[in-house]
């Protein structure tokens, strides 16, 4: 391989990376949205809770593993690139 190539590769896993963890933030605040819940008792307040749609928790999961994967395969590449 020639060097050029091999210190190219690493850099490529880092942006893999970064764009997968940008996924993953995109995804996760995608994700959640506020619901008003109706009192329990009579004359109580209304509340607001959280509520998480599972695809786009499951995608937001699955984009942080590839991000975290890419950074291994990176820092992986630039030990291999630096032992020569």
């Amino acid at each position: 391989m020639s060097p050029a190539r091999t210190r190219a590769r690493p850099a490529v896993w880092f942006a893999i990376a970064a764009l997968s963890a940008v996924a993953c933030v995109i995804a996760w605040s995608t994700a959640q949205r506020s619901v008003d819940v109706a009192p329990v008792i009579e004359g109580a307040p209304a509340t607001v809770t959280v509520v998480y749609d599972p695809q786009w928790l499951a995608l937001s999961l699955l984009a942080a593993a590839a991000a975290g994967i890419a950074v291994v395969l990176g820092v992986a590449g630039r030990v291999c690139a630096a032992r020569g």
